[in-house]
């Protein structure tokens, strides 16, 4: 998109030929627009651009290729403000906000009312994993005079995301309408929650979850689908690099998952919980004692999925690196 935070890690001063940029980046003249052929209900239109202010001429096209069954999805913009980019703040049309490798909104991320949903942006100012890339999202780009595979960051990398999950859908069940996605989106079968609960001007209805979108098309055609258990984690970094001796994992559950055990099978690494209750459970604001874990016989905390485990990661060696 048209966003300065799209730009390669290392490259960020200048910018292509404005004719070629022009050619992918920006929308066509609000002026121009083409009626829409209405035979294509199975087609999705990724539009990770944006920048120009409302035009009811833009509002009334994309408000007819909806009709027509066609799915809209659009990056909701980079400037980290709540000032409406277009045409993700138009009516019927999916805006993408952008999160981290920390699953936390990403600072560049614009934010409001229009925003739908979340998804992966990257952050090419961090290196969380310590792989030596930066944490952006790995992309068709320019090395020089070529085409290449380059590391970006951007609300223009999360909005395809969310427009191959919806793919992902097409593909089950063909006949799902933009009516049916909203519904979908706005009941949470597409998304793991984020933020505050329910719907919120940072993440919308949620991080896009595949899984859980593929099990939503496949319910829509008449398929039985549990919910799968499933357990995520997240850290600041998982690098001890030359200076950490202790890392921290936030483990969630959903699903009806459980953690029914802690542990490391490395000698040099050690786990437990922290900021954990007498049953070994997560507490809201950090409040009393951590229960002990034995790390080695794996015993920790149970509790229904949905609520969150903190742990502690230490290690007992020098110059390594963690691992879940």
């Amino acid at each position: 998109g048209n966003f300065p935070e799209n730009a390669p890690a290392g490259r960020r001063e200048g910018a292509p030929p404005a004719g070629r940029f022009d050619a992918w980046a920006r929308p066509p003249s609000q002026d121009s627009v083409e009626p829409v052929e209405a035979d294509a209900a199975r087609l999705i239109i990724n539009l990770s651009l944006g920048g120009e202010g409302f035009s009811q001429v833009a509002q009334d096209l994309y408000q007819e290729v909806r009709d027509a069954g066609i799915l809209l999805v659009a990056s909701a913009g980079n400037e980290g403000t709540d000032t409406p980019s277009y045409p993700a703040a138009y009516d019927g049309v999916i805006a993408v906000a952008a999160v981290d490798a920390q699953r936390e909104a990403a600072g560049y991320s614009n934010f409001g009312p229009h925003i739908d949903i979340a998804a992966p942006g990257g952050d090419t100012s961090a290196d969380l994993t310590g792989d030596g890339f930066p944490d952006g999202v790995l992309s068709t780009g320019r090395g020089g005079e070529d085409f290449a595979y380059t590391f970006l960051q951007g609300t223009s990398m999360a909005a395809p995301h969310v427009s191959g999950m919806l793919a992902l859908m097409k593909s089950i069940n063909p006949d799902l309408s933009p009516a049916d996605i909203d519904r979908l989106l706005q009941d949470g079968e597409l998304t793991s929650e984020l933020g505050a609960g329910g719907r919120d001007d940072r993440f919308g209805y949620g991080l896009a979850n595949a899984s859980r979108a593929v099990n939503a098309a496949l319910r829509s055609t008449g398929v039985a689908v549990e919910e799968p258990r499933e357990v995520s984690a997240s850290a600041r970094t998982l690098n001890f690099g030359s200076i950490l001796d202790s890392l921290q994992v936030d483990i969630a559950g959903s699903g009806g998952a459980v953690v029914t055990g802690v542990g490391s099978d490395a000698p040099w690494l050690s786990a437990s919980p922290e900021a954990t209750d007498a049953d070994g459970l997560f507490l809201d604001g950090r409040a009393g004692a951590a229960t002990p874990c034995d790390t080695k016989g794996g015993v920790g905390a149970q509790r229904p999925g949905g609520d969150l485990q903190e742990l502690l990661w230490q290690r007992s060696g020098s110059g390594q690196q963690a691992e879940p």
